[in-house]
């Protein structure tokens, strides 16, 4: 399998359970909201996945596959520098983010759910 068929696998099979940590965390939160600013580097020769391996083997093939200035996220996601590679851990672990830059989709629409409650509460009386 090559990189792209291997991503659209994991994209393609996103399970709703994952969110459940974002919704008590707040520096998940903000690491998922900082992960598409980040740039992502592809490595040379990435060559193909084995469909033989198991599913974790696959992911981590993926996450070999790619750089990225680990720093500069935790930055961006205002972490303190002892909470960006635990953060990053979780959030690869939990398929919360994707090496091409992307997030889960489900992750995104809680997001996005969230902003809009917020909106909807700063809005004043009368206003639709």
């Amino acid at each position: 399998m090559t990189f792209g068929e291997t991503l659209g696998y994991f994209k393609k099979s996103e399970h709703p359970e994952a969110i459940v940590p974002l919704m008590e965390d707040v520096l998940l939160r903000q690491a998922l909201v900082a992960w598409p600013s980040v740039r992502i580097t592809f490595v040379e020769n990435i060559g193909d996945c084995s469909e033989q391996q198991d599913e974790v083997s696959k992911w981590e093939w993926l996450w070999s596959k790619v750089e990225f200035d680990s720093i500069t996220f935790g930055i961006v996601a205002g972490l303190k520098g002892q909470d960006i590679k635990p953060i990053l851990t979780r959030m690869k672990g939990l398929r919360l983010i994707y090496p091409d830059g992307s997030i889960n989709q489900m992750a995104q629409q809680y997001l996005r759910s969230m902003v809009a409650a917020q909106l909807n509460k700063a809005k004043p009386k009368g206003q639709k």
